[in-house]
């Protein structure tokens, strides 16, 4: 036979030992997760079908896989299922609490990730948890990425709702998300002392974060 009839053999060989590996076969399965994930994370609106579907997808690659990525990616489409209100008030739930356990999860794997630590007490509110915990996963995001602008709004919003979970010496680290929403993003921070910020916490005389990322 020919060398070159052997080629696409060889490729077609080599393609499935790429596959036959579990973690490789996991990650081909998410594949068609990525744009949807991708898209979520710029904030684009996506039909509530695909991300049931999208979070399938991701279910199956991540059963016997550790990842703390894809668990990342699995819960943050989670999280947006879960507010859906075309969606029962008790599949929403479900949702929810299966959002927290993967952040829980994936902290595992990246405990400094501070998107994590935010979305965990995000969810952790929403859930009813104590306030003291929701205030602690705030501090854990703020302490891992102090100067992230994206997130510095919600931080506070958050903040807002369990204010009185705060110990005294940990309203430093909550002024200075007050001082990085006033420069990055001034229609949040208005919004925000409408809600109470200022009797709350205030901006701080001094940075403690550096420049906003």
């Amino acid at each position: 036979m020919s060398r070159f009839y052997l080629l696409p053999i060889f490729f077609v060989s080599l393609f499935g030992l790429y596959l036959s590996s579990s973690h490789t076969q996991k990650a081909f399965l998410a594949l068609p997760a990525r744009p949807v994930v991708e898209s979520v994370k710029q904030g684009e609106r996506i039909s509530t079908n695909l991300l049931v579907e999208t979070r399938e997808r991701l279910v199956r690659a991540s059963r016997g896989q550790r990842d703390g990525e894809m668990l990342d990616d699995l819960s943050l489409i989670e999280t947006i299922l879960s507010e859906r209100g075309s969606l029962p008030v008790e599949q929403r739930k479900v949702y929810l609490e299966s959002a927290k356990e993967h952040l829980i999860s994936s902290l595992e794997y990246k405990p400094r990730n501070t998107f994590v630590w935010v979305r965990l007490a995000l969810v952790q509110q929403r859930l009813g948890a104590e306030d003291r915990m929701v205030a602690q996963a705030l501090l854990n995001s703020i302490r891992y990425g102090c100067a992230n602008r994206k997130i510095a709004g919600l931080r506070l919003s958050l903040a807002l709702r369990v204010r009185n979970a705060f110990l005294p010496e940990e309203l430093a680290l909550l002024s200075e998300q007050v001082a990085l929403v006033q420069r990055v993003d001034r229609p949040a921070y208005h919004r925000l002392r409408r809600l109470g910020l200022d009797d709350f916490v205030r901006e701080p005389l001094t940075s403690i974060c550096g420049e906003p990322m």
